[in-house]
C-alpha cells in the first residue's frame, strides 16, 4: 500500500509510517512529475499538509518534481492550509514551510483559482506575519475571482500584519462593487489595527452606500477610538444609533468612547443605551470606559444601576479599577465592599489593590491584602500590592509582603524585581536592594538593556 493507491481520509497518522510513506512518494513524483496523483480531487493538496506535519525536509524536493500550474496553486494551498491551522509551530519547520512556498510562488504568474483557495493563501500568510510573502501572493492573484469573502480575507491578512502600505494597496485595487457589510467590517478593523486614520476615513464614507448592522457598526466605532479620531466616532455613532444595535454595539461604543477620553459623548451614549439588555461584560465596558474618560460621577451612575447579582469576577475587576482611576476612595470602599471575594481571581485582587494605591489608602490597601487568600496570590497580584505599597507609602505593609515573596520565592524575574527596587528607593532600604541586585546577578537574568541601565542607575543612587 503506498499514499497514491489510498485515499487521503486512510492515510497513516503515525509519524514513523507517515514518513516512510512520504519518502517513497517524492521518490515516485521526482519520475513522473507529479501526473500520477491526479486520480482524486485535493491529492496535492493533502499530500502538501501531510509533508508540513510529518516530513517537512522533503518539500523543496516536493516542489522540484511539480511541472504544471494546477499542480503548483494546489500546493501553495496545502502550505497555506498548514500556516492557517498551525499556528503556534516549531520555528524550524516554519521556515522550511515558508521556504517551499517560496519556491512555489516564483513558479507561479498568475494564481487563478477558486475564491475560496487564494482566500486560504492570503489568510494563510497573514497568519505567517510575512509581509513579502503575502505582498508576492496579492500580486499574482487573479483579482476577478475575488468576492466579497476574498476582499475580507485579504483586509484581515493586512490588519494581522500592521501594514498601512498593504492595506492601501488592497483598498485601492479591490473591486468595491463586490462589497457587503461583512466587508466593511473587515477594512475598518484593518484600518483601526495599522492605526489608518486618514483611510478608515475614506472607507467610512465610501460604505454609506451598503447597510451596516450591528456587527460593522462595532467594528468601526472601536477603529475610530483606535485612530483617535473623535468627529468620526460621534458621526459613526450617530448612524449606528439611530438603528438597531444589539448589546455588543452598545459595549463596542461606550469602549470605543473611553478610549478617546470623551465624557461628553460618553455620557450621551449612556443616556440613549437601553440597559436591560446588557450583559454582565457590557456593564464592565460601562465602568472601564467611565474611568478611562474619568468621570466620577458616570461612574458612580453606572455603579448604583448595575445587576450586582449577575457580575462576574472581570466586571468586578472593573469596576474596581474603574474606582481608582477617578480617585475615587468612597466609591472604591463601596464596590469592595460589595464584591464577592471568593469570585475574584488574583487578577481581580491585583486590581483591587492598584486601585488602593491609585486613592492613596493605606487603610484600604491593608483591608484588602488580609482579605486576599493565599491561594488567590501569585506573580500578578503581589507585584500590583507592592506597587501600591509604594505609592500609599506604607513601609510596613511592603516589609511584610517582601517577607511572604521571598518565602514562596514568587519574583524571579526583573520585570517584578524592579517594583521591589522602586519601593526600595521610596522606603531607602539599601539591604534588601543590595539582596535582590544580588539574586538578579546570581541567577543568571536575561536582561534587556534597559533593565541593565535600570540597575545600574539603581546601584550609583544607594550608593551615594
Amino acid at each position: 500500500m503506498t499514499l497514491l493507491n489510498t485515499p487521503c481520509s486512510n492515510w497513516p497518522q503515525d509519524r514513523r509510517r507517515a514518513q516512510e510513506q512520504i519518502k517513497e512518494v517524492v521518490q515516485i513524483i521526482s519520475t513522473d512529475h507529479g501526473n500520477v496523483l491526479w486520480y482524486q480531487k485535493n491529492t496535492i493538496h493533502y499530500l502538501t499538509t501531510y509533508c508540513c506535519r510529518y516530513e517537512p525536509n522533503v518539500l523543496p524536493k516536493l516542489v522540484e518534481g511539480f511541472s504544471t500550474h494546477k499542480q503548483y496553486i494546489e500546493m501553495l494551498t496545502g502550505l497555506s492550509y498548514f500556516f492557517v491551522e498551525n499556528k503556534k509551530r516549531n520555528k524550524e519547520i516554519s521556515g522550511t514551510v515558508t521556504q517551499a512556498y517560496k519556491m512555489v510562488l516564483v513558479n507561479v504568474d498568475v494564481i487563478d483559482a477558486k475564491e475560496k483557495k487564494l482566500g486560504l493563501m492570503l489568510k494563510g500568510t497573514g497568519e505567517l506575519r510575512n509581509t513579502e510573502l503575502f505582498e508576492g501572493t496579492w500580486d499574482r492573484l487573479q483579482k476577478s475571482r475575488l468576492g466579497a469573502i476574498g476582499f475580507s480575507t485579504a483586509f484581515g491578512a493586512a490588519g494581522r500584519l500592521r501594514s498601512d502600505v498593504l492595506l492601501r494597496k488592497i483598498w485601492s485595487e479591490s473591486d468595491k462593487t463586490t462589497f457587503t457589510s461583512w466587508t466593511y467590517g473587515s477594512a475598518f478593523k484593518a484600518a483601526g489595527d495599522v492605526l489608518s486614520g486618514d483611510l478608515l476615513v475614506e472607507i467610512w464614507a465610501e460604505s454609506s452606500k451598503t447597510p451596516l448592522g450591528s456587527i460593522e457598526y462595532s467594528v468601526a466605532l472601536l477603529a475610530a477610538s483606535k485612530t483617535y479620531n473623535k468627529p468620526l466616532l460621534k458621526e459613526i455613532w450617530e448612524k449606528a444609533s439611530s438603528g438597531d444595535l444589539d448589546s455588543k454595539a452598545y459595549g463596542a461604543a461606550l469602549k470605543a468612547a473611553g478610549g478617546v477620553h470623551d465624557k461628553e459623548l460618553l455620557v450621551k451614549m449612556w443616556k440613549s443605551i437601553p440597559k436591560a439588555n446588557l450583559t454582565p461584560a457590557e456593564w464592565g465596558s460601562a465602568f472601564t470606559a467611565a474611568g478611562a474618560a474619568y468621570s466620577p460621577d458616570l461612574l458612580e451612575e453606572i455603579w448604583k444601576g448595575a445587576p450586582k447579582v449577575s457580575l462576574t469576577a472581570p466586571e468586578w475587576g472593573s469596576a474596581l479599577t474603574a474606582a481608582g482611576a477617578v480617585h475615587s476612595e468612597d466609591l472604591l470602599i463601596d464596590v469592595w465592599e460589595q464584591t464577592p471575594k471568593n469570585m475574584l481571581t488574583p487578577i481581580e485582587f491585583g486590581s483591587a489593590f492598584t486601585a488602593a494605591g491609585e486613592v492613596g489608602s493605606s487603610r484600604l490597601l491593608n483591608e484588602m491584602w488580609r482579605e486576599a487568600p493565599a491561594k488567590k496570590m501569585n506573580l500578578i497580584s503581589y507585584a500590583s500590592l507592592i506597587k501600591a505599597s509604594g505609592k500609599v507609602k506604607d513601609k510596613k505593609l511592603f516589609l511584610e509582603v517582601y517577607s511572604e515573596i521571598k518565602k514562596r520565592q514568587v519574583f524571579r524575574e526583573m520585570r517584578e524585581l524592579g517594583k521591589v527596587i522602586a519601593c526600595c528607593k521610596i522606603f531607602d532600604l539599601s539591604d534588601i536592594f543590595f539582596e535582590v541586585y544580588n539574586y538578579v546577578h546570581s541567577s543568571g537574568l536575561n536582561l534587556t538593556r534597559a533593565e541593565k541601565r535600570f540597575l545600574e542607575k539603581s546601584v550609583e543612587y544607594f550608593e551615594k
